[in-house]
């Protein structure tokens, strides 16, 4: 009998140990896809609907400490097959309240995605519900005017501009002309450039953007915390000249 006492006692006390060094874990809800399209399925050709949005994730009671944001991460290709095929293989792992998703896209070097006013790596902060909406090019000039579009390259968070959707190299914008210089901030995207998975055949007319919005945090030991990722859908961009 006094041996199973020691037994249970040592037993408690390895419970006990073994309790006080187990990890925290913290989750964050991620955004809500509203608008979806991809273009790398099938091409629409129509301006009006070439755009994608969502609605980020409110702070909660239990996340409000670590919660930081939302983030759009991207990434080009020049073949909508290679596309599908890391976006099946993404979604294969993207399981709920995981950092899995996330850690395929950075490994995959996917970049997020700024604009020409706002450079942090989330483009909303934390806070209650918003509505974002991303046009990622310029599209259909407008009547008698050189500059002005009638679908303009922009990011809107709750109808505000939150200016125009750049890559993460040199501050490049997504409408490609293949007739300007490589220092362009209109250039085409090329080969060993961070932000494109290029495959060789495929063709350089036109490019694919695929798109995941997630939230993003920060614990009280100061590791990065995600969200499930969201597949916000791709768009198709043509090369112009």
């Amino acid at each position: 009998m006094k041996k199973l006492r020691m037994i249970f006692s040592w037993l408690f006390l390895l419970l006990f140990f073994s309790a006080c060094g187990l990890d925290t874990f913290y989750y964050l809800d991620p955004p809500i896809s509203l608008t979806f399209i991809d273009e790398a399925t099938s091409l629409s050709n129509d301006p009006s609907k070439q755009f994608v949005s969502f609605v980020t994730a409110a702070s909660h009671a239990d996340t409000t400490d670590i919660f930081q944001g939302t983030s759009v991460y991207y990434k080009i290709y020049n073949s909508p097959n290679q596309l599908l095929s890391n976006k099946n293989n993404i979604a294969n792992i993207n399981t709920e309240y995981t950092n899995q998703g996330m850690e395929r896209l950075i490994s995959w070097g996917y970049q997020p995605l700024t604009t020409d006013q706002v450079d942090t790596v989330n483009l909303v902060s934390a806070g209650g519900a918003q509505t974002v909406s991303i046009r990622l090019w310029n599209q259909t000039p407008a009547p008698n005017s050189p500059v002005n579009y009638e679908y303009p390259a922009e990011i809107r968070v709750n109808g505000q501009d939150k200016g125009i959707p750049v890559r993460s190299v040199d501050d490049k914008f997504f409408s490609f002309n293949s007739t300007v210089e490589a220092s362009s901030p209109y250039s085409v995207p090329v080969e060993g450039q961070e932000d494109v998975t290029f495959t060789t055949g495929a063709g350089t007319s036109t490019w694919y953007v695929a798109l995941y919005a997630v939230s993003t945090g920060m614990s009280p030991s100061l590791t990065p915390v995600y969200s499930q990722v969201v597949y916000l859908g791709s768009l198709a961009i043509g090369t112009t000249n």
